[in-house]
């Protein structure tokens, strides 16, 4: 049977058109198609598809595209009997929307009446019946928690790369594949600071580049200080910026993988006494953005150093730690 577009990292094998359809495009343009969206993105959506082709085949239903509204929304009512969280149970439409946008099928199936109200009304029912509709946040390792963290970083070398990836990484609200992927020629020290040059993110998929700067501080805890020890004892001058480790201290020429930073994270919350599973590698970047807006950094400048693309993303810091400043409620009794 063959693919659609050739595109088997995508498809599920049972996915087709009938031959006559089929269309065949260069190796080059498959490349340029498959790279409109990230490898994780694309990782997800592959596993998403495969599960609902072999749900498809279970039901005995049509394979073709495209499906059916009431083939969808068969597909959420069976997901929500299953107890699948919310958050999979959208990003599974997503793939499905995709799935059809790719081969221009517009509408999508998804995008119809029918399959918006039996998701919504899932989750309506979910709310009734005391069950989860959302997944709640990881927290996030603040100015007093990240400072904590360091106290237990070692002083060998393993300890001063670790102390110098948790502070850039707190210090630059950086995502965990940004900070994975830093060169050291991503990296231009100043006299005031550090200016890191992220060459792409989740936010700047086609690779136009950020700078964040992150200033110097005259503490133990300084991102820059930190970062400068770790230049110096692993000697790295090119590539990958953060590496893993041989036995016996040896820098290997490898970068970390994004769920390295994750473990770190929740391995140092564990030592200084914190719930290492109330926190995640985006503990890191929501920490500093929470303690930059209880500290009253303004809007504009707290987006620009998130790189936030939707304001309210920002906004949504900045209520949180504002939340009993002002509050209606004070005083009253």
């Amino acid at each position: 049977m063959e693919l659609i577009y050739k595109m088997d990292n995508f498809y599920p094998d049972t996915y087709n058109r009938s031959p006559a359809s089929v269309i065949t495009m260069s190796d080059s343009t498959i490349e340029n198609l498959r790279s409109h969206i990230s490898k994780n993105t694309s990782k997800s959506y592959k596993s998403d598809l495969r599960h609902f082709s072999a749900w498809l085949s279970d039901e005995n239903r049509p394979v073709d595209l495209p499906h059916r509204p009431e083939t969808i929304a068969d597909y959420i009512s069976y997901l929500d009997d299953c107890d699948y969280a919310v958050r999979t149970i959208e990003r599974r439409i997503q793939a499905i929307s995709w799935l059809h946008a790719i081969n221009d099928y517009h509408p999508s199936p998804t995008k119809t009446d029918l399959v918006r109200k039996v998701f919504t009304g899932s989750k309506k029912r979910r709310a009734e019946n005391g069950r989860q509709t959302s997944v709640r946040s990881k927290e996030p390792a603040t100015v007093d928690i990240i400072i904590d963290l360091m106290s237990y970083c070692g002083s060998d070398i393993n300890g001063i790369r670790d102390k110098a990836l948790l502070l850039i990484g707190w210090a630059g609200a950086l995502r965990r594949s940004e900070l994975v992927s830093l060169l050291a020629s991503d990296i231009t020290i100043t006299a005031k600071g550090a200016d890191i040059f992220i060459r792409r993110s989740k936010t700047d998929q086609t690779g136009k580049g950020q700078t964040v700067s992150i200033t110097k501080s005259q503490t133990d805890n300084c991102p820059i200080r930190a970062l400068m020890a770790w230049l110096q004892v692993s000697g790295i001058r090119s590539g990958y910026l953060f590496r893993r480790m041989y036995k016996g201290g040896k820098v290997s020429e490898f970068g970390l993988s994004d769920r390295t930073v994750a473990n770190l994270v929740k391995h140092y919350c564990q030592l200084a006494g914190y719930n290492e599973t109330a926190f995640s590698g985006h503990s890191l970047r929501s920490g500093l953005l929470t303690s930059a807006a209880e500290n009253g950094s303004d809007l504009i400048p707290l987006a620009q150093h998130a790189r936030h693309s939707d304001m309210n993303q920002t906004m949504h810091y900045i209520r949180k730690a504002n939340r009993y400043k002002n509050n209606p409620t004070s005083g009253l009794l």
